[in-house]
């Protein structure tokens, strides 16, 4: 048989582009995943608003950037933080439980609750940053960790076994803290490295920016709890006085009792993750359908985390007409209505 001339230069080519292939960089690997999925961690009143206030920053930089490579975090925060309405939540008692099964390693409940106000945020995160805590080990490697949790005796115990959904503590205000939640970390630990991963985005954000967490390290229950929403809804009520910040945030307007001869009637909101440009309306109707008072702010000049407007009327005349006062409140960014949300107050018979 004949010899074919093109073999040795076919097998050269071949040598030659897998002496190409060994020199060039290995692809980077997918980041490892826990052998489980994380639950819900927290126990929500009913009625009431519990939204993640706080993403996991995947900016390596002095930027921010959370998984949707939106701005709902800040420079460097490693965990995810889930936000109650308000202080009085925090006193009625919001569980934390465990998100996934595991053995309690480390428990600390001695650390005071502190107003979100009136306290030394330095002091705190020198003295402690995560407050009282409780870190569950989930095998060799993996391990939750959930801090800001609220003063008094612990549930579990270090060497306890918990399933997932076990409580472990409740919102607190303890640490370095200036808003009632807890905060979750997931981390890896191996002998070369310590890790904190996003549950929402182990591997980081997606080319595409996407909000899908259909691939995340949630449940699919937990996932139903926990879309992605920039802004979002953090309370929402009527008062019959001005409405402050410190006021909505030590539930203080819960308590007024709206009657026929209340001095005024306030809508209020309070929304997390606002964009620079966002704009805002709040409109109350009255119980015949006609506008009682309106209000457009200004676009915003900055992201805020939280933000929170009113508006409202003082009472004209001997008493406010009976019936349903509905409040609307809306968000829109680029001229596209981004959140919108309404509440209804009934007002009784003078």
């Amino acid at each position: 048989m004949g010899s074919n001339p093109a073999c040795p230069t076919i097998l050269g080519s071949l040598l030659k582009i897998g002496m190409l292939l060994l020199l060039l960089p290995a692809a980077p690997a997918l980041a490892e995943r826990p052998p489980f999925l994380l639950e819900l961690p927290i126990v929500c009143p009913k009625g009431e608003f519990c939204p993640v206030e706080v993403h996991v920053d995947h900016d390596p930089g002095p930027g921010i950037k959370d998984f949707a490579c939106g701005s709902v975090t800040y420079n460097g925060h490693s965990g995810i933080d889930f936000r109650v309405e308000d202080l009085r939540s925090v006193a009625a008692g919001v569980p934390v439980v465990a998100a996934a099964a595991g053995k309690v390693k480390f428990v600390r409940d001695d650390v005071p609750d502190h107003s979100p106000f009136d306290y030394d945020q330095e002091e705190a995160r020198t003295s402690s940053v995560c407050g009282n805590r409780v870190v569950l080990t989930h095998g060799p490697e993996w391990s939750t960790h959930y801090c800001h949790l609220r003063n008094g005796p612990s549930p579990v115990k270090v060497g306890q076994d918990v399933q997932a959904g076990d409580l472990l503590g409740y919102v607190g205000m303890s640490g370095s803290t200036n808003f009632p939640h807890f905060q979750l970390n997931l981390i890896r630990t191996t002998p070369e490295e310590r890790r904190d991963y996003d549950p929402f985005a182990p591997e980081g954000p997606s080319e595409s920016c996407s909000d899908d967490i259909s691939n995340s390290l949630w449940s699919p229950e937990a996932q139903r709890h926990l879309a992605y929403a920039s802004p979002a809804l953090a309370n929402m009520g009527f008062a019959a006085r001005a409405v402050t910040n410190r006021g909505i945030e030590n539930g203080t307007y819960k308590l007024d009792e709206m009657t026929p001869t209340s001095p005024a009637l306030v809508f209020y909101v309070r929304s997390i993750g606002l964009e620079a440009g966002d704009e805002q309306r709040m409109t109350i109707l009255a119980p015949d359908g006609s506008v009682l008072v309106e209000h457009a702010a200004d676009p915003l000049q900055r992201r805020r985390l939280q933000s929170f407007m009113f508006t409202g009327r003082k009472l004209r005349h001997n008493y406010w007409p009976a019936g349903d006062y509905t409040g609307f409140y809306e968000v829109l960014r680029d001229g596209d209505v981004v959140l919108s949300a309404e509440d209804v107050l009934t007002m009784p018979r003078p």
